[in-house]
């Protein structure tokens, strides 16, 4: 690709990528085959990903659009996805900062932020993060669930069906599962 001034950096981050995306996609074919698929190779990505993005993000800042090209920045932010929260609490500015500056996905940007919120148990803003227990799965909290869809609408992501916003879970179900929302507010 012309005009990407890591083209190498690119290209690493691209087959990281794959390799992490046809792990997961096997292990979801697999259970989808009724098979009972070892998580470990994905682990083992997960890590060696990790490792090269703390020197990579260390030395360079967010992979942005102008440093990798935006197929580059995307598979950047797929990887983070699946970074321990403590990075992803790290880099979430990064990210914040180069959507500002035009150098990453708005729509991508949200799905970090709603899976840092998950994961500090606070309410996503977005809806793009889902969480499942003992057969019930379902849409994490969302903070003002009627305006969802138009929230979605403005960073480019597809609207939710209704029922789905309806069947999200409650603060009541979390607490019954033994998770407790950070801001353990009325279900709106």
């Amino acid at each position: 690709m012309n005009g990407v001034p890591e083209p190498e950096l690119r290209a690493g981050l691209l087959r990281r990528c794959e390799i992490e995306q046809d792990a997961r996609f096997a292990y979801i074919r697999a259970e989808e085959r009724g098979e009972k698929p070892d998580w470990v190779p994905a682990d083992v990505i997960d890590k060696d990903n990790l490792a090269f993005l703390i020197e990579v993000i260390e030395r360079h800042g967010w992979l942005g659009s102008d440093l990798v090209g935006e197929d580059g920045a995307s598979a950047c932010w797929l990887i983070v996805q699946h970074a321990p929260s403590e990075y992803q609490d790290r880099w979430l500015p990064l990210m914040e900062q180069a959507v500002a500056d035009g150098l990453a996905k708005p729509s991508e940007l949200v799905y970090l932020q709603d899976r840092v919120n998950m994961r500090h148990n606070r309410r996503q803003t977005h809806g793009s993060q889902s969480w499942g227990v003992e057969g019930k799965a379902g849409l994490w909290p969302v903070t003002d669930p009627a305006n969802l869809n138009a929230r979605r609408a403005e960073v480019g992501l597809f609207p939710l069906e209704d029922d789905v916003i309806a069947d999200a879970w409650t603060a009541d179900q979390l607490r019954a599962q033994g998770r407790q929302l950070a801001q353990d507010d009325a279900d709106a």
